[in-house]
């Protein structure tokens, strides 16, 4: 196999896309894959074989890697997490209970560990959060 034509055009390339093919290591990388990834999404649609799905699969592994470490909740408690969240969210409690309509007294006492979180709370909150139920049990 001759890897000169690969080598050439790999230069080419990590010239015009160095921060979309290296590993993301900061948001703003992030920031810009995301939109990128939009672009080739629209291109490229539910085409396996479309020439820009690699590069899709490409920027979805990269993307997931950078926020499986940036975005990881810690291992802990449910109440834990819930304050976890509403710090990266800069979220107060009292908007915490305008957006999700429980009551900020609950949710005091939810982050005390004094109130278990119920079904519809965790419906609720992983609706406000945009995560999964599991992440409160």
């Amino acid at each position: 196999m001759n890897a000169q034509p690969i080598l050439e055009q790999w230069r080419v390339l990590d010239t015009l896309a160095h921060d979309f093919i290296s590993p993301i290591t900061t948001e703003d990388q992030n920031e810009r894959a995301l939109e990128l990834l939009g672009e080739i999404w629209d291109e490229v649609g539910d085409d396996p074989h479309h020439p820009l799905a690699s590069l899709f699969d490409l920027l979805v592994s990269r993307i997931a890697a950078f926020e499986a470490q940036a975005y990881a909740l810690p291992e802990s408690t449910p109440e834990r997490r819930l304050g976890f969240l509403m710090q990266q969210h800069q979220m107060t409690q009292a908007r915490l209970s305008e957006l999700s309509g429980i009551d900020q007294g609950n949710l005091s006492r939810i982050l005390k560990g004094e109130r278990s979180l119920t079904v519809e709370q965790i419906r609720t909150l992983s609706s406000v959060f945009k995560v999964s139920p599991a992440v409160w049990i």
